[in-house]
């Protein structure tokens, strides 16, 4: 997977897999996006992605914190227009293209690796 690769190169990646039942999961996620450590945003955009109200939120939340979002289209699917507009100001990498894995490495801000 990608987030195994990453873990591989030597980056250090925080996800919301070790969320436990019954904790606060909005809190959570909103602590560790304005968390100082957090340099980069990794969005997979999908249709799933895209029609989640959560996921919206989520970016929202990188916006007002000023992080670096990078974006893995997984397919064609599009955020709502707002959320575009910003999107599109970035490279946006194609996770079918042949270079991917160099362009998300490189894309990764080097304080992300340990």
């Amino acid at each position: 997977t990608i987030l195994a690769k990453l873990q591989r190169a030597g980056c250090r990646i925080w996800y919301d897999e070790g969320i436990k039942g019954g904790e606060n999961w909005r809190k959570i996620l909103a602590s560790k996006i304005d968390s100082v450590k957090c340099v980069n945003f990794l969005l997979f955009s999908s249709k799933n992605a895209t029609s989640s109200i959560h996921v919206c939120a989520e970016v929202n939340a990188a916006l007002n914190c000023e992080r670096k979002i990078i974006t893995v289209r997984l397919d064609d699917s599009n955020f709502t227009l707002d959320l575009e507009m910003y999107l599109r100001s970035f490279h946006i990498l194609d996770f079918g293209n042949t270079t991917f894995d160099t362009q998300l490495l490189e894309s990764i801000d080097s304080s992300s690796f340990a």
